[in-house]
Parts: structure tokens; sequence; C-alpha cells
């Protein structure tokens, strides 16, 4: 086979593996998106740790039993601790009883797109998650970050 023959071949071949892949310059950037933004500056002052905690509440891709389960996570089910059949994000940030909120010190609002679009609010959330130690892969980032802290 000609050079030429090889290249149409795989163009070919390539159109067809993904026939609705949209070309990049038709493609919206990802901050253009989300319109739902009260705040645009969502990941300024936040340390690293604290703003892979932020993307992952926002997406609801985080360690809590229901995403795991959703993923087939072996002898992970979707309940809470609690009882509640789904342990996500806005069972846990807002309503789980098992959890303690004394100084959680979020906006009043029982609305978790407010806390998750506003700076301070989704700082705030971030803090005192890492702060309550359930998620495992934050645990060195909760000492480094409380170390940071108090020697402020």
């Amino acid at each position: 086979m000609a050079l030429l023959q090889i290249k149409v071949y795989v163009k070919s071949y390539l159109a067809a593996a993904a026939p609705n892949k949209v070309p990049p310059d038709k493609r919206v950037a990802a901050h253009v998106r989300d319109t739902t933004l009260k705040d645009h500056c969502l990941h300024e002052n936040l340390y690293k740790a604290e703003s892979s905690l932020a993307t992952q509440l926002r997406t609801e891709k985080i360690g809590f039993n229901a995403f795991l389960a959703q993923l087939r996570v072996p002898n992970v089910s979707s309940d809470c601790t609690c009882g509640h059949p789904d342990q996500t994000v806005k069972h846990v940030v807002l309503f789980c009883p098992d959890i303690d909120r004394s100084n959680e010190n979020l906006s009043p609002s029982s609305d978790l797109n407010s806390i998750l679009t506003n700076a301070a609010s989704l700082r705030k959330a971030v803090r005192w998650l890492i702060g309550l130690n359930i998620l495992p892969q934050f645990h060195l980032a909760r000492e480094l970050l409380w170390d940071n802290i108090n020697s402020s």
C-alpha cells in the first residue's frame, strides 16, 4: 500500500470511529458554559487540595458512597452511615444527622447550589468538610491545611 492510501484509510477510520466529535474550533469553553456561577473566581485563595475538593463537590464525583456505588466499587452500597439510602453531596452537606454542623458556619440557606456557586460559602464548606476528616484522601491535606492556618 502506498503511503497516501494508508493516510486516507486511517483518516476515514478515525472519522467513522468518532462521528459525533465536535471540531476544536466549534467547542465551547468550560468557563463560558457555566452561567449559574454567582462568583466566577471560585478557586481563588484555595489551596490545591481545597480546590480539588471544591471541584469534586460541584461535580459530585467524590468519595461518598452514592458515587462509589455508581462506579460499582466492590462491597460499597450507596447507603449513608445514618441509614439514608444515598450518601450524596447534598445529603452530607445539608442533612446527614451523623455529621456535626456546630462549626459549619455556612450560609443559613438549605440550597446546595447557592453554597457551591459562591466563593465564600464554597471555601467554608470545603474547609468544614476537610475538617470533618470523613474523606480519607484528604487526611494529609487536613494536617497540612490546619498547620498553615494555625501558623498564620
